[in-house]
């Protein structure tokens, strides 16, 4: 989550998920939990995240596995931030291929 929140506050992004993160090989996603893991995300991302991030969220099939992409826009109402952590300690940006923790002085300028 703190990836999508990350992606929301800077220039957006793309997350995979059936790929290694080590290796970057495609691993893939069992076609029977597909659609069920799809909605989960979907969940997670809108029970997590304040204010409402709506992602994209598809299937692809990539040398014949299948692999969900989280697409995340840059948000429009930022900063956005883990409902849990609340905005102070969970408002993260994307650095590099890393989602750091935002700096207060950051947040307000958001």
């Amino acid at each position: 989550m703190k990836t999508i929140v990350a992606f929301a506050n800077t220039q957006g992004g793309k997350l995979i998920v059936g790929v290694d993160d080590k290796t970057h090989e495609i691993v893939g996603v069992e076609t029977e939990i597909l659609f069920q893991l799809m909605d989960g995300i979907a969940n997670a991302i809108s029970d997590s995240c304040m204010p409402q991030i709506i992602p994209d969220i598809e299937p692809q099939t990539i040398d014949g596995k299948t692999v969900i992409i989280v697409s995340v826009e840059a948000g429009k109402n930022r900063p956005y931030y883990l409902k849990s952590k609340g905005k102070e300690n969970g408002t993260y940006i994307r650095v590099a291929g890393t989602s750091r923790q935002a700096f207060p002085e950051k947040i307000k300028r958001t």
